[in-house]
């Protein structure tokens, strides 16, 4: 399969790829390979892709000591469709299809990046909601805020990220 990390190999050359058991690689192998998808190597984002192999390969504490963060291998009967089958591989590593804006597509694979986004009272609030109780006073129940999401084509999002613990139980 091809792995852009590698310069070694050439991209649309089959006789320069390798075998690897990265999550990612092996998601796009399947996407690209006549009897997989049978998707355009085009239709690729490999930038993308290099970058969530990196993530696959991360050596992590396992129960067998340190292995790395995903890894598979993929053995497909024909009598299963092909969607199917790249769904399991999907399945293996928590991941997700993505569409950039372009139209071309990667998978990214289940992993915690900590939030970069802040909140402001004054500038994201955009309503609250409150509740009388019973002895005349307002309680806060919780807040909508709206944020940017890049994603999303810098588009407001609303969204409700803090409720009351008072009245709400996780």
């Amino acid at each position: 399969m091809y792995d852009p990390r590698d310069p070694t190999q050439v991209l649309g050359d089959r006789t320069t790829y390798k075998p690897s058991r990265n999550n990612e690689l092996i998601w796009a192998w399947w996407r690209t390979h006549p009897y997989g998808r049978k998707k355009s190597e085009a239709d690729i984002n490999w930038a993308r892709v290099a970058e969530q192999a990196d993530i696959c390969d991360q050596t992590i504490a396992g129960i067998q000591g340190t292995q790395p963060r995903y890894e598979c291998a993929i053995a497909a009967q024909d009598r299963i469709d092909r969607a199917s089958i790249e769904k399991q591989i999907i399945i293996s590593c928590d991941g997700q299809l993505v569409f950039d804006d372009d139209g071309k597509t990667w998978m990214r694979v289940g992993y915690y990046e900590a939030p970069t986004l802040t909140l402001s009272a004054n500038r994201d609030i955009i309503m609250m909601e409150s509740v009388e109780a019973q002895d005349g006073e307002s309680e806060t129940q919780g807040v909508v805020v709206r944020y940017i999401d890049p994603n999303a084509n810098f588009t407001l999002q609303p969204s409700a990220p803090w409720y009351n613990p008072n009245f709400y139980k996780a």
